[in-house]
């Protein structure tokens, strides 16, 4: 623990200080002055400090899993970042729905940071890598994959119900017509069935897929008995000597 201790103490310690330099400098100059680089100076602090935390993080994650991940789990989850950061890129330039430039930006900012923390990781070499995945290790893998692709659901099923003024402007909704104010909000509603639900089953794969791996990879490892001890054989030597006996 005092490792961790101690590099959380002097990262952490710097991202704060600059954190609280950068809010107490815009605090005490305000709109006192006008320049665009002293009103950004909180901005630039909270930056940094996020930009440290993030990178400690990769640091106490390296230092805790480096070697202790194997690789038939470190691969698939490596893939599975690759596989959403370019699909991230995909819906940012697709030009088919909006929905796309609304979730591919996050699931591509996501996809990236969790790659370059998990790029950190050093996987344990083949040498230890023992055994397969029973069905049960699977079937808990699964279960917990689906619970929280179940809840991942359920929040943008609710963040992204459609609701007044229906992308129009506010004042352009009050004055329509109740009739066509009805129509707009059923074209809405089945477009949110049709093509909302369907993408939000999609984006709900990823993080159910990563913990999937994870969790399956937990049950293996706590199924997992110590190393028995080998008998001591006699040496080269020994047996040498006893078959000249």
């Amino acid at each position: 623990m005092n490792r961790y201790w101690w590099i959380t103490r002097r990262m952490g310690g710097v991202a704060l200080i600059i954190l609280l330099a950068g809010l107490i400098i815009g605090a005490l100059t305000g709109s006192t002055y006008t320049s665009v680089i002293v009103q950004a100076i909180p901005f630039v602090g909270a930056l940094v400090a996020l930009i440290l935390m993030f990178a400690l993080s990769i640091v106490l994650t390296a230092m805790r899993f480096n070697g202790q991940i194997p690789a038939r789990t470190h691969r698939p989850i490596e893939l599975t970042l690759i596989a959403g950061i370019l699909i991230g890129v995909v819906l940012l330039f697709q030009p088919f729905h909006v929905i796309g430039y609304t979730y591919g930006f996050p699931l591509l900012l996501l996809s990236t940071l969790g790659f370059i923390l998990w790029s950190h990781v050093i996987p344990k070499s083949a040498q230890r890598t023992t055994g397969t995945f029973s069905r049960g290790q699977h079937l808990i893998g699964a279960a917990a994959g689906v619970v929280v692709a179940l809840v991942m659901f359920g929040f943008f099923f609710t963040t992204g119900q459609p609701s007044e003024p229906y992308g129009m402007r506010q004042r352009a909704w009050d004055f329509t017509d109740p009739a066509e104010q009805a129509e707009i909000a059923a074209e809405a509603q089945a477009e949110f069935v049709s093509v909302s639900v369907p993408f939000f089953v999609f984006m709900s794969l990823f993080p159910g897929t990563l913990v999937y791996f994870v969790v399956r990879e937990a049950a293996a490892g706590s199924a997992q008995t110590p190393d028995q001890p080998q008998p001591n054989l006699p040496s080269s030597a020994a047996t040498r000597m006893r078959d000249a006996a």
